[in-house]
Formats: structure tokens, sequence, C-alpha cells
């Protein structure tokens, strides 16, 4: 289902009552547990928007209290996450790559290359992913155990966390990732820094186009 359907069935569901079920998710695993998704404090994954492929899988996540009537009040958003199949010696895309990909006509208001997550501020297209959306939204990339993952970050039009406040929530939101997913225990006699190292130089020998090509994989799943 695309994600502006999904959304806007969060929507109308909001207007009339949230769907109360007796436990809230938080966590959910895809490919056969080789990636963990969880959701930041205070939001809760719609299970009924959960996509499991094999090409690649898509959770969708918004505000608890949203969900099923219970838990803290938080800033309304949708929040998604996409992640492709394990690739051996994959990379994390550049803040810049990402822009180039989501936005190649328009500069971002911001891009942000940390150690193991890159992030851009995109000027438009959250008002076609959300109704009511401020055009404003955040998108990230990071990999998780082998699977190049994006984020995503949506608010309603004039949220603060269309702003400043969007890139503290998906940055939760990686550090939230990050912490369901220990890196993958390796072979007996093998090493962490060994194996990071060289995925890190294999990496390097991926052509750029093989690199939008994968991209392309990412966030078709996020549109």
């Amino acid at each position: 289902m695309a994600l502006a359907s999904a959304v806007a069935m969060l929507a109308v569901a909001g207007c009339v009552s949230p769907v109360r079920d007796s436990r809230q998710v938080q966590r959910t695993a895809l490919f056969q547990g080789g990636a963990i998704v969880a959701s930041p404090a205070g939001y809760c994954i719609d299970e009924s928007h959960v996509r499991r492929r094999d090409q690649g899988s898509f959770v969708l996540m918004a505000g608890c209290a949203h969900i099923d009537g219970e838990g803290p009040m938080v800033d309304p958003a949708v929040i998604t996450v996409s992640v492709l199949p394990d690739e051996p010696g994959v990379r994390n895309a550049t803040a810049e790559e990402l822009a180039e990909k989501l936005s190649p006509n328009a500069a971002p208001l911001e891009m942000v290359n940390g150690e193991d997550l890159a992030l851009v501020h995109l000027a438009s297209g959250g008002d076609q992913a959300m109704p009511g959306g401020d055009p404003r939204h955040w998108r990230g990339s990071m990999v998780l155990n082998g699977h190049l993952t994006g984020l995503a970050v949506y608010a309603p039009r004039d949220s603060r966390l269309a702003g400043a406040a969007g890139r503290r929530l998906v940055t939760e939101l990686a550090d939230t990732l990050r912490n369901a997913n220990p890196p993958a225990r390796l072979a007996e006699g093998g090493h962490a820094d060994d194996a990071r190292q060289g995925g890190s130089d294999q990496a390097q020998d991926r052509p750029r186009g093989a690199l939008g090509t994968f991209l392309s994989g990412l966030f078709g799943n996020s549109s």
C-alpha cells in the first residue's frame, strides 16, 4: 500500500476515534530477525501497515495515543522505516547522495553527515505523503547489520517536527534502531573491526550508479 494511502487511513481513523488494542507494538522483526525495527518513545508501530517483502520491507509508525488511544501525548507525526535485504559490503549513502536522489531539482534545507547516519531536510514533498502535511520533512539513511535502511519523518503543516525538532526525532529513531540491532556475531576467529573495515573497502568499489539504483529500491518503498 502506498504511503499516502496508509497515512490517509490513519488520519481518518484519528478524526473518528483511535483503534484500541490491548497491546502497543514498539518492535517488529524483518528478514527473519535479521533486522529489528523499534519505535522511539511515545510512538508505536501500526501493524496494519507493516509490509514484509523479500526485496524490501516497510514499517509505519505514529503516536501510540493516535493508534490505540493510550500512551503519552507526543507531537503528531508519521514515521517510516524502509529496510532492504542485507548486502555484503554495503555502505551508507552520504547526505549529498540522498539529496541528489530525493530532491534533484531543489537544494535541501540542511544536510548532515554523521558517523553512521546521513540526514537531509527537504523543502518539498512532505505534503504529498501526508494529508495536511508540511512540505518540509526529514529523510535519513543508515546501515543496520548489512541492511541499508531509510528513515523518514512527516509532520502536519507548521509543526515543529517539520523543522529542527524533526531532526531530533529522526536522530532518536536512529539511536533506537541502532540499540535494537547490535552488530551481528561473526564467525569464529573473526573480528568486528576487520569486518567493518573490509565492508568499507568493498563499498568504495561500488560504482556511483549502482548506489543510485540501490537507493531507488530503498526509497521506492517509502513513497
